[in-house]
């Protein structure tokens, strides 16, 4: 599904559907999300083959490529890995178009409200920043999410009520996190790029330059959850290690106590006459033994 939403020189906009023309000087911004149905619209708005829209389309790493008329930009906002969301914005002077590698809510939300008056542009850097500044503030949430994850992880490691699944659980976590961060160094490199004038139709001077400081709050925010991740494994792990200390030491004290009737059973097992030869007096003697000597390894350790 493609939406178009064409400008007027006060800047008020009107949805178009399909009909886009990268050749008008009016401001435009087209928006879909990516699928085979848009390389034949692709192809006769950028006036390329089949060749430049296929690598277009594709998985790409964040990068800029500049081109005659337009400038081409891929930027990756992380999530959970499979659930990443690639931005691909074609910007010329006059237009921009968006695709996304699935439907997102909220590159729609935008652009509802900049259909709507919601939210006021002025241009394409304009259109530009609302889109970055949406899309990083989603990536910021989702980074708040994971995070409650870890917390809720780390109460119940605490509270010694995790299970084994738990672990593995939390080297899921750690996977996206580094996944993540590689998606932001180059996010990153893009923005740096940018803001530096790679890009001829786009001015940040007074638009996005808090982009950057965004994308280091992440990367911050990503080390720190890392950390949290560590230190759920690190308490598992502690856990682990307690209560097996405590079987062994358990299973220490039974052995220690069992060597007393182990003793008395050798000594009145002998073939010699003793002083003592009932069953029940050795008994008491075994039983009062065994309860000092489970005093006195108490008191000990």
């Amino acid at each position: 599904m493609v939406k178009t939403l064409s400008f007027d020189k006060n800047f008020k906009a009107k949805e178009t559907g399909s009909d886009f023309d990268f050749n008008s000087k009016s401001l435009q911004w087209v928006n879909f999300s990516s699928s085979a149905s848009i390389e034949r619209i692709l192809a006769r708005l950028l006036g390329k083959g089949n060749g430049f829209i296929e690598d277009l389309l594709e998985e790409q790493r964040p990068n800029i490529t500049q081109h005659d008329e337009f400038s081409v930009i891929v930027l990756s906002f992380p999530s959970k890995k499979e659930d990443v969301l690639q931005l691909t914005l074609i910007v010329s002077k006059s237009k921009v178009i968006t695709i996304t590698s699935k439907e997102s809510e909220t590159i729609n939300k935008v652009f509802e409200n900049v259909h709507k008056g919601v939210q006021k542009v002025s241009g394409v850097t304009s259109i530009f920043s609302l889109m970055i500044d949406a899309l990083l503030e989603r990536s910021i949430k989702k980074l708040e999410e994971l995070e409650e994850d870890v917390e809720a992880m780390e109460l119940l490691v605490a509270k010694n009520k995790a299970k084994k699944a738990l672990l593995g659980k939390a080297n899921l976590v750690k996977e996206h996190l580094f996944f993540t961060s590689k998606l932001l160094r180059g996010d990153l490199e893009v923005i740096k790029e940018i803001q530096n004038s790679a890009v001829p139709a786009l001015n940040l001077k007074y638009f996005g330059h808090h982009f950057e400081d965004r994308v280091l709050y992440m990367q911050d925010y990503v080390e720190l959850i890392k950390e949290a991740v560590n230190n759920v494994n690190y308490l598992y792990t502690t856990n682990l290690s307690n209560k097996m200390n405590e079987q062994i030491y358990r299973l220490t004290i039974i052995g220690a106590l069992m060597v007393i009737p182990t003793i008395i059973s050798g000594f009145f097992g002998m073939n010699v006459p003793l002083p003592i030869d009932s069953f029940w007096e050795i008994s008491l003697i075994t039983f009062v033994l065994l309860v000092v000597s489970s005093v006195i390894l108490k008191l000990l350790f």
